[in-house]
């Protein structure tokens, strides 16, 4: 599966990564999506996870996907905030499971046009990818 990686680093400290996957198997589209993150925990509720996020989906864009499949667990209120402020819109929910726990899984679609997106406000962050 072609992808690519990318680290969110201030400086010299990480803050987080991100992947995006070139094209979508049934298995990634059951689980995982075009675009995944992470955001270190002692970072949360900083808004790494939103920057991140607009990142990739300008990378994305680049890729000449115009609109990307996105998932989280349902439970995990951060992503989903995250998501829906990018203009995700909720495609399905299923039931799955996740590290042998069950969960519902949300999956979204969200536009890579980030001028189309609530991200086109001048950025007041100053993270570098």
């Amino acid at each position: 599966m072609p992808c690519s990686v990318f680290w969110l680093v201030d400086e010299e400290k990480y803050i987080g990564c991100g992947i995006i996957r070139h094209r979508i198997t049934k298995s990634i589209e059951e689980f995982g999506g075009h675009i995944g993150y992470a955001i270190r925990p002692s970072l949360w509720n900083k808004h790494y996870g939103t920057l991140n996020f607009k990142y990739l989906l300008i990378e994305t864009n680049k890729l000449k996907i115009d609109s990307a499949l996105v998932t989280c667990d349902s439970e995990n209120i951060a992503s989903k905030k995250i998501i829906e402020h990018a203009g995700g819109k909720l495609w399905d929910q299923l039931n799955t499971k996740s590290n042998n726990k069950n969960i519902i899984l949300n999956r979204y679609w969200v536009s890579t046009n980030v001028s189309k997106t609530k991200y086109n406000a001048k950025n007041r962050y100053n993270a570098k990818i």
